[in-house]
């Protein structure tokens, strides 16, 4: 299986040279018979792509205008390095080591310099993520496990979190014929549902890629996400 970039792990199609997704809140009345979207977003998300289609930036705005931006840093086509600004001047640097199949084998994260986790990847005959463990420095230990159909897509994921107490949950995902997840649902250790997401896609553009989706919780609709893409020319 070929290594996927940054653009076919979202599942989007084309030259794409950026691409800004805007997130806005979506309101009821107390019947939840009428829905409006609100004028401004709560959320604006920014990317730029490289011409090997990976993240070379990431901006996410919020009304207040404060910001988080993420630079990458690649060498021969692998991500190696992720730098993160928050607000207040904190400083985030994730560094990323591969074998010899150019497959992430571990993840260091330091903020201002200190380490705080350290987390290992786990791959499986097909070059398919299977497992991510984290540790970080306060002594939380975090588990994630995948699974995935024959098309590739994640249909299962579990998530077991160690510290004072063991805490596991598990969400299975859904997807249409475009490989677009249509929906996930969270459950317990005892199987019981804790909350189910669904999504739906109303339009795209000529490539194929959604322009306009709308995220509801239990059938009811909580937000839409209006994305706009630019190609290379």
């Amino acid at each position: 299986m070929t290594m996927k970039n940054d653009l076919q792990k979202t599942n989007i199609a084309g030259d794409v040279e950026r691409f800004t997704e805007n997130t806005y809140n979506i309101f009821s009345d107390e019947e939840e018979t009428k829905f409006e979207r609100e004028d401004e977003p709560s959320l604006t998300a920014e990317f730029e792509i490289n011409e090997y289609g990976n993240i070379t930036k990431q901006t996410i705005t919020v009304p207040s205008g404060d910001f988080i931006t993420t630079e990458y840093v690649y060498e021969f086509g692998l991500k190696t390095e992720e730098i993160t600004e928050n607000p207040g001047g904190r400083s985030e640097h994730t560094f990323v080591e591969y074998d010899e199949n150019q497959l992430p084998i571990s993840e260091t994260v330091k903020r201002n310099g200190n380490d705080i986790a350290k987390t290992t990847f786990f791959h499986d005959d097909k070059k398919q993520l299977t497992e991510i463990a984290t540790l970080y420095t306060n002594g939380v230990h975090v588990r994630h496990y995948f699974t995935y159909d024959e098309r590739g897509n994640k249909v299962e994921e579990k998530t077991i979190e160690k510290s004072e107490f063991t805490s596991e949950e598990r969400t299975v995902y859904t997807y249409n014929e475009h490989n677009e997840v249509t929906e996930s649902i969270d459950y317990d250790t005892e199987g019981n549902v804790l909350m189910s997401t669904q999504f739906q896609y109303a339009d795209y553009d000529e490539h194929g890629n959604w322009t306009s989706k709308t995220e509801l919780m239990d059938e009811v609709p909580i937000r839409t996400i209006i994305r706009t893409l630019q190609y290379r020319r």
